[in-house]
């Protein structure tokens, strides 16, 4: 068997949902800013994602966190949202799942009660606080870029349905 890639990963869940962190085998991935090397991954590396998000190690929901240098000078790590859909500027559980796994492997210095990382996230810094009692960690908070309202009150026309009324927003 020849092998010409190898990736090493952290599986966690949340509340159910999986989060398969990348913590080693990814190339150097270029780009100035996490957003960048987002965009440069999908255009030129793609293949990464759907090795690890797709059958045979993965399945129809996988998500997972490739985990690379930071950009933001506040930052402890910088994470690339990845799923079976494509990439994600910010995803709440993979948040959760890779903060549990980067405490839990001691990847960051630990602290307790409380040990806090600052992610570099497409969508910029999200700052998380890990509660922790015993080197495990209990609770994950996190504090990510402001949500907004994008368009309100906009009008469309449905096909078999007729005129809706909606809102875009994002909330992360």
């Amino acid at each position: 068997m020849i092998i010409k890639n190898s990736f090493t990963s952290i599986d966690t869940h949340t509340g159910g949902e999986p989060t398969r962190t990348i913590t080693g085998g990814v190339p150097y991935i270029p780009g100035d800013s996490i957003a960048e090397k987002m965009l440069y991954l999908k255009k030129n590396m793609d293949w990464i994602r759907t090795s690890l998000m797709f059958e045979p190690r993965g399945h129809s929901v996988m998500s997972g966190v490739i985990l690379t240098e930071p950009k933001h000078p506040e930052a402890d790590v910088g994470a690339i949202f990845i799923e079976t859909g494509g990439y994600l500027p910010m995803c709440g559980h993979d948040t959760i799942g890779v903060a549990t796994a980067l405490v839990e492997t001691g990847m960051v210095p630990v602290t307790e009660p409380e040990t806090f990382i600052n992610l570099d996230t497409p969508a910029g810094l999200t700052r998380v606080r890990v509660r922790v009692e015993n080197g495990r960690a209990c609770e994950v908070t996190f504090l990510g870029v402001p949500s907004f309202v994008f368009e309100k009150d906009l009008e469309i026309e449905v096909p078999a349905i007729g005129r809706l009324t909606l809102d875009i927003a994002y909330g992360g």
